[in-house]
């Protein structure tokens, strides 16, 4: 429904706490531009995204990593909890703020069995405004990186006029997945993963939960780990969302 366009540059710092963590800055100062398709019904809420903005934004990050492997990691955890503040006395025309967390947490099983555990949540605010935040800042799930068994950025409100995803201010997922060795470089993994996407920020309630469950292949290859897999939806907020079964080919999977 909309074309995104982004151009910019990024500063980066990171300090080591201790043995297990650190902490890392960035600041980012980018031009942001929103092409609403021609077709887009009057009345839809994607008008009102288009344009131009200026973002400029400042993120703090606390990392603790006690896995025993970046590669194949089969104990331990990593925690990442950050804030982004954009606008305000960073100026640009984008004024939000935005908190976010995430957690992986392994367990070595017998028989080189790994239980992975992962979760992350993501709330968007704007402050100065109406409260909402525009498109390219707020919350969508579904893909290869959270709920494998639907399409990219599928689940989230959708705009009444095109029933197409709009974005939510909250969201929440959290995925459970085994995996066992097959090869030596290649392990079969089962997994199931659930979460949500609500309209406003800071609303945890569950009422529109999205699951998923599937099968995959972690594969180590000379070009990097790939990762392939295969999930069915198990429960849907709308009828929309549910497209079938879904496969995803992704690249740098934790092996």
């Amino acid at each position: 429904e909309y074309d995104q366009t982004n151009a910019g540059a990024s500063i980066w710092l990171g300090k080591q706490v201790g043995r297990r963590a650190r902490i890392e800055g960035r600041y980012r100062f980018e031009k942001i531009e929103v092409d609403v398709e021609s077709d887009v019904p009057p009345g839809s809420e994607f008008e009102e995204e288009e344009g131009t903005y200026t973002r400029s934004a400042l993120s703090i990050n606390y990392i603790y990593d006690s896995r025993d492997s970046n590669k194949l990691p089969r104990k331990g955890e990593k925690i990442d909890v950050g804030v982004t503040l954009a606008g305000g006395v960073l100026g640009g025309d984008v004024d939000t703020y935005t908190v976010t967390g995430a957690g992986t947490k392994h367990w070595n099983l017998s028989w080189d069995t790994i239980l992975t555990a992962r979760g992350s949540f993501s709330v968007v605010d704007e402050y100065g405004g109406d409260g909402t935040a525009p498109i390219f800042e707020r919350q969508f799930l579904g893909g290869s990186r959270d709920l494998r068994g639907f399409e990219y950025r599928d689940l989230g409100p959708r705009d009444p006029v095109t029933n197409e995803v709009i974005g939510g201010g909250t969201s929440a997922f959290v995925s459970l997945e085994l995996t066992f060795p097959i090869t030596e470089r290649v392990r079969g993994a089962v997994f199931y993963d659930t979460g949500f996407v609500n309209v406003d920020s800071w609303d945890f309630g569950g009422g529109d939960l999205a699951s998923d469950a599937g099968l995959g292949l972690r594969m180590d290859l000379p070009i990097g780990p790939l990762a392939v897999d295969y999930a069915i939806p198990l429960s849907t907020p709308d009828d929309e969302a549910d497209n079938g079964g879904q496969f995803n080919f992704y690249l740098n999977y934790q092996y």
